[in-house]
């Protein structure tokens, strides 16, 4: 696990950076330099290209496509010619297609550096896993030179807003291929939120005529309502543990506050002087993030269960919400917004540090990768699309897929998963 200063040398690198290579990129301080890897092609099905896509929206390393392949014969000559333009680390593969559209990746990793060969692999895969190997191939070098999880494989739930009015739960690769809707509805749907095994989602659904939470089993489609309580029923979020939901509930004088939720009790978090909303568990399900408008606009506030108190945690800006946890608990992404418009920010909770990751623009519900390296969110600007930045603030990305409609509320899914 990282520490809060790794944490705050991350806040240091989104405004300046780090020299080094591998695992220290983000751990010093200086200037911030990425990982020069190139990528020979794989002579089928794109999977050379995929996985450049994968590192160089990782905000670790810069891919670098060759023209030709050396697979089979890599020596020091492509070694030379890799340093003589800055690169690290060369990756070359090839693809045996084998029937119904199936096959096997073959792929080498070398450090052009050393002459060292960090390894060689062979990975099967069928037709339907065509990019799910290839982000394997990127999973595994971000694992051996990152020496951090690869979350190319992982998932996305998200809204989709059509144009006809008709609003679809999906989720998708974090790229945004594979789309599949898990619900569609004439009715407004918000805030989807995984579970902690990755095997259902909560939702806000107001197909009863007001906001209403609801659980859906993503292995068989089972529904139920966890929040149908008088008035507002919004921001759900599911404990570590996945025996608890915070919500937002207007159930008391018609005040949205967060409240805990268990089978059999509901418990108010804390009377407010102002409206509570969008409740985030730590990892460790002992602290909460909320936004709050109790000292005048909203801000964002830190509820420790144990001691059932709150210290706020932004200042400065006239509006602060939609906080998240990293993975470690050690530091949130939110926004703010000011006079130039909606941002991304990263704070270090120890130390309160923080940075914006991104600059003027629309930008809203951000929400950490698995591994804490990268940031999904959306931008009004560009709506129709999944985007990411690095925690250094250094690399934007968007989905290759764009949807017919308006995306909202995306939030990026656990490792692994049941379902897929």
């Amino acid at each position: 696990m990282r520490t809060g200063g790794v944490w705050l040398a991350v806040l240091v690198l989104a405004l300046a950076g780090a020299p080094a290579r591998g695992a220290d990129i983000r751990a010093t301080s200086g200037e911030w330099r990425p990982v020069e890897i190139f990528v020979e092609p794989f002579g089928s099905g794109g999977f050379a290209e995929i996985v450049a896509a994968d590192l160089n929206r990782s905000g670790d390393f810069r891919a670098t496509m060759r023209e030709k392949s050396s697979f089979g014969r890599t020596g020091e000559k492509d070694y030379a010619a890799v340093r003589a333009r800055g690169g690290e680390y060369l990756l070359s593969g090839r693809v045996t297609e084998r029937g119904e559209g199936g096959g096997v990746v073959t792929f080498r990793l070398a450090d052009a550096v050393t002459n060292e060969k960090l390894g060689a692999y062979n990975l099967n895969f069928s037709a339907d896993a065509r990019r799910l190997a290839a982000h394997s191939v990127g999973n595994w070098i971000v694992e051996k030179v990152a020496k951090k999880a690869g979350v190319f494989h992982t998932k996305a739930a998200y809204i989709l807003r059509r144009g006809d009015g008709v609003n679809e739960l999906k989720i998708a690769d974090y790229d945004g291929h594979n789309a599949q809707v898990v619900l569609t509805t004439q009715n407004r749907l918000i805030s989807p939120a995984w579970s902690p095994d990755g095997n259902a989602l909560l939702y806000v659904s107001f197909e009863r005529r007001k906001p209403v939470v609801y659980w859906q089993s993503l292995l068989t489609g089972q529904r139920r309502v966890v929040a149908n309580f008088k008035g507002s029923n919004s921001a759900p979020a599911m404990s570590p543990d996945g025996r608890t939901v915070a919500a937002a509930l207007t159930v008391h004088g018609g005040v949205q506050q967060v409240y805990l939720l268990t089978e059999n009790a509901r418990r108010r978090l804390r009377e407010s002087g102002g409206i509570d909303t969008e409740p985030d568990f730590s990892p460790d399900g002992g602290r909460l993030l909320l936004t709050s408008d109790e000292a005048g606009t909203p801000q964002i506030y830190e509820f420790d269960l144990e001691e059932s108190k709150a210290r706020r945690l932004t200042y400065g800006a006239p509006y602060a919400a939609s906080a998240r946890y990293s993975g470690d608990g050690a530091a949130m992404t939110y926004i703010v917004r000011d006079g130039a418009g909606q941002h991304i920010a990263l704070m270090d909770l120890a130390s309160g540090a923080s940075a914006l990751l991104t600059g003027a623009g629309s930008a809203d519900s951000p929400s950490f990768s698995a591994n804490d390296a990268m940031v999904m969110f959306v931008d009004e600007n560009r709506a129709n699309r999944l985007h990411t930045v690095s925690v250094n603030g250094k690399i934007r990305g968007n989905s290759d897929i764009a949807e017919r409609g308006t995306v909202i509320d995306p939030v990026w899914g656990p490792l692994s998963s049941d379902w897929f």
